[in-house]
């Protein structure tokens, strides 16, 4: 390969002498040595660098081979606090060659530790995926990117390798040389493996003029705006509705077509009253009813409380176990949009199905409607049933105590997609509790109590200690538990008279124990 040109954002055609740098001269038509001699060109010049790739295997990889061939000073003091984990192995080895990574499979904890040690330094070279590029600002002389991305086939739910949009590479290529950031100029760099693809990236990047705006709601996610106007009272009838609606930016883009959106807002207004999310009456005046106001207050999609009032109105008195409540919320579709990583060989080994046939039978529980079509179907459920099982398994395992090490090996994914994903259940299993109330199941209080749990990582009993110390890590409270802490609860007689205190107990197992209390605050 001859030498690598780099061109500026403000390169001109016409004036072939402007604009142009060239770096490290590579003669080799593999992408990865051109970037590798780039980068260490450039490091040799004390710049900071990012290089943003399609996916996170890349990123580590990239990481890691970096790491190995630049072999700058070690950066890895910061992590001896963190909890163990399978990425955080993969991190201590590449910050001992000054690199580090950085994607959404990270912990927080990780994440900002890599973030702090970049801005501080210690870090010289970062190998992250897109997701970086949208609300942190970290700096940089140089920004490498890969021009494509993985997306989601909405048809086949296939996985597909895409272009980035030209709005995602001015976005991408802008934190180059930030302002507030960096002193000098900054330049993003886009690597071709042949004169036809460096051609094309030019023409649509550089030559390239932005896209088109489209407005925000669509057709997809109308019915949840609709529901957000009436229960916010900013729209009192289907005319205001209608009204509103026609002042957007979709009522613009399509006032020739007012019939066809009128039309729309009726059926979404419709949807809504089947769903008993509101009520109209003959003159068109609406109002939410207190499953519509909860359910706008809770932020989660119209859907979502639909299938969870149904399920609550149906369950009665029957025994529900925590698995099932767990399920369902990863059927709903906000749950729908949580990802845990689902292979082939997964889906069809049929293993999750299984272990929850097993952990169901040996608490004697009755199956409901969801389990039932998993359990019972002859036919291979579909990978989203599945993926439910999963997620609904490795929560189980979270709130049990469970060692966050050994759930990443046993469900094949990454500490930091657990937390979040375990957060986003929390945040359903909340919303979920207030519509259990207004549905007036009985047993709406445990899901309060699962939310938490989720929140935290712990069983019953750490959940009682958490409480009585807020801010205690899920170590320290693992360990209370096991060393038979009992902490008073609030309706304990002698912790209302104010004889014991919560304090006391707490604090004696954990200076026993020798464990650090509470998490450390993130720079």
């Amino acid at each position: 390969m001859q030498e690598l040109t780099i061109e500026s954002p403000n390169y001109c055609p016409l004036l072939r002498d402007i604009g142009e740098e060239s770096l490290a001269a590579v003669h080799s038509s593999d992408p990865r040595a051109v970037l590798t001699a780039n980068v260490k060109h450039l490091v040799e010049k004390e710049e900071q660098i990012l290089v943003f790739l399609k996916s996170k295997r890349d990123a580590i990889q990239c990481a890691l081979r970096l790491a190995k061939a630049l072999r700058l000073p070690p950066a890895q003091e910061a992590l001896q606090a963190l909890e163990e984990t399978v990425l955080k192995a993969q991190l201590r080895v590449a910050l001992t060659g000054g690199v580090a990574l950085h994607h959404a499979d990270l912990t927080l904890e990780e994440r900002a530790l890599v973030e702090t040690h970049y801005r501080r330094g210690g870090i010289r070279v970062l190998a992250c995926t897109t997701t970086l590029a949208f609300g942190v600002n970290l700096p940089a002389s140089t920004v490498f990117l890969e021009a494509t991305k993985w997306s989601t086939d909405l048809r086949t739910g296939a996985a597909l390798e895409v272009p980035l949009s030209w709005a995602e590479y001015e976005n991408i290529s802008g934190r180059a040389g930030r302002l507030g950031f960096q002193d000098r100029f900054g330049r993003a760099v886009l690597i071709a493996a042949n004169q036809f693809q460096a051609d094309w990236l030019w023409r649509s990047y550089m030559m390239r003029e932005h896209e088109h705006v489209t407005p925000a709601p669509g057709q997809k996610g109308l019915v949840d705006r609709v529901l957000n106007l009436v229960a916010s009272k900013i729209c009192l009838t289907a005319e205001e509705v209608q009204s509103f609606f026609a002042r957007t930016y979709l009522g613009f883009q399509r006032a020739k077509e007012t019939e066809t959106l009128a039309g729309d807002v009726e059926k979404m207004l419709a949807a809504l009253v089947r769903g008993q999310l509101i009520r109209m009456d003959e003159e068109g005046r609406v109002e939410a009813t207190t499953l519509g106001e909860v359910t706008a207050r809770k932020g989660v999609q119209a859907a979502t409380a639909v299938k969870l009032a149904r399920f609550f109105a149906a369950a009665g008195a029957r025994k529900v176990s925590e698995l099932e409540l767990l399920y369902l919320l990863s059927l709903t579709a906000d749950g729908k949009r949580m990802y845990i990583p689902l292979s082939s060989a997964e889906h069809r080994s049929r293993l999750y199905e299984k272990q929850v046939n097993q952990r169901l039978q040996e608490n004697g529980y009755e199956l409901g409607e969801e389990l039932q079509g998993l359990l019972q179907a002859r036919m291979l459920p579909t990978a989203q049933e599945v993926r439910g099982a999963k997620l609904a398994l490795l929560a189980v395992g979270w709130i049990a105590g469970e060692e966050i090490a050994e759930l990443e090996q046993h469900y094949q994914c990454y500490a930091g997609t657990i937390r979040t994903q375990m957060e986003q259940l929390s945040w359903l299993a909340d919303a979920a509790a207030e519509i259990a109330q207004v549905m007036g199941w009985e047993l709406a209080c445990r899901l309060n109590d699962l939310a938490e749990r989720l929140q935290l990582g712990v069983d019953t009993a750490g959940l009682m200690i958490a409480r009585t110390i807020p801010g205690a890590r899920r170590a320290a409270i693992k360990a209370m538990v096991a060393s038979g802490v009992i902490t008073p609860t609030t309706s304990s007689p002698a912790f209302a008279r104010g004889e014991q205190t919560p304090e006391s107990p707490a604090k004696q197992v954990t200076a026993d124990l020798q464990l650090p209390l509470f998490a450390p605050q993130s720079s």
